[in-house]
């Protein structure tokens, strides 16, 4: 017997008994829909009568998973696809469990022409895929490839965004079962101590910022408390950022740069001077897996440097991920109001008031 919120938002492969895969990775999201995966006869899910269902388009239910057990640590759901017949067929086997330090993890480069020999560096529960966009203008070294498992030529286009989209829209994770980290080509900008923080892999939380502090336009004073804070914590040197939907700014100071982006949006949008320019480029987009309608204020990673379960990923909508990606190459501030939303985008709730925003900085990996 299993419950809804036991449910709600798991990530699990999709297959049949005989062991042939049907979808990689979907996620059974909290409203009901299925993500990451599209097909009628699995258009949604429920939980009747203690047992989990799919549901086609129609409403119809088309697999009851009658049986629950828990192989090699992980859930497995099991039953019949009932246009079949009475006997099992399609399996569910979790992905959401914590990853460990063997992972492995996979980590994702956003790279132009920048030297990345440092990732010769990298704890070797990592594996590495690069997205090339200096268009051969900078070729990686033989020996730096050596780390690489693949490298994916893409246009210079659509700043880091565009590319971290791109990777998810693919949907061909190295590591399923681990965590995707994603980063710049030129990470240590903003976290300068970046290998201690993939070393304390053991204690990130499912969505976990990798950077501390811009490159520049924070007050001293702020900067030297934070560094002191951070160097603090289980995941050290990782700090997520809290900062108002309305105009972009962080909340303990304020950047001119962001008040610019914002006043620039509301002027090409027609929007009038108190419009919430995030939370209005959201729906514009099709973002419906968080509540937008009264939500102030998000929390972010500088440089657009975090880590996320994998399984968490299939929170996305291709038709989001397709408008996200074009929106990425348009209007100078999409790239950036993308940058601040990725941990919201991959399913972390936006709050409605500053003290209500989850401190990602000190959470406990669950």
């Amino acid at each position: 017997m299993v419950s809804f919120a036991e449910m709600a938002n798991q990530g699990f492969s999709f297959g049949r008994v005989d062991g042939s895969s049907i979808a990689k990775m979907l996620v059974l999201l909290s409203d009901r829909s299925v993500g990451g995966y599209q097909n009628d006869n699995e258009h949604s899910w429920d939980i009747v009568d203690g047992h989990l269902v799919f549901k086609s388009r129609s409403g119809d239910i088309t697999t009851r998973f009658t049986s629950e057990e828990i192989i090699d640590g992980k859930k497995v759901l099991t039953g019949p696809f009932l246009p079949s017949g009475p006997d099992p067929l399609h399996v569910l086997t979790a992905l959401a469990i914590l990853p460990t330090a063997t992972g492995p993890h996979e980590l994702v480069l956003a790279r132009y022409n920048e030297d990345i020999s440092w990732i010769a560096n990298l704890p070797g529960n990592f594996k590495v895929t690069v997205y090339d966009k200096s268009g051969g203008s900078a070729p990686i070294p033989e020996a730096t490839r050596a780390r690489i498992e693949r490298v994916i030529d893409r246009p210079n286009a659509g700043r880091e965004s565009e590319t971290f989209l791109e990777h998810i829209r693919r949907r061909e994770y190295l590591c399923p079962d681990g965590f995707t980290v994603f980063l710049q080509g030129k990470p240590f900008d903003g976290a300068p101590e970046l290998f201690q923080t993939l070393q304390a892999v053991d204690n990130w939380a499912p969505l976990q910022p990798l950077s501390w502090k811009p490159t520049g336009g924070i007050p001293d004073d702020v900067k030297e408390a934070r560094r002191e804070q951070v160097a603090q914590q289980p995941v050290p040197f990782a700090f997520a950022e809290p900062f108002s939907l309305r105009d972009l700014r962080p909340t303990l100071y304020l950047r001119g740069f962001h008040a610019t982006l914002a006043e620039n949006y509301r002027r090409d949008h027609y929007l009038p001077q108190d419009a919430v320019v995030v939370r209005h480029f959201l729906k514009l987009v099709g973002v419906d897996w968080i509540d937008l309608d009264v939500s102030e204020w998000g929390a972010f990673p500088w440089a657009a440097q975090f880590a996320v379960r994998t399984s968490q990923l299939a929170v996305f909508k291709d038709h989001v991920l397709a408008n996200l990606i074009a929106y990425s190459k348009g209007h100078m501030a999409y790239g950036y109001f993308i940058e601040q939303s990725w941990l919201h985008l991959c399913g972390l709730p936006l709050s409605r008031d500053i003290d209500e925003i989850p401190n990602l900085n000190v959470l406990a990996p669950v």
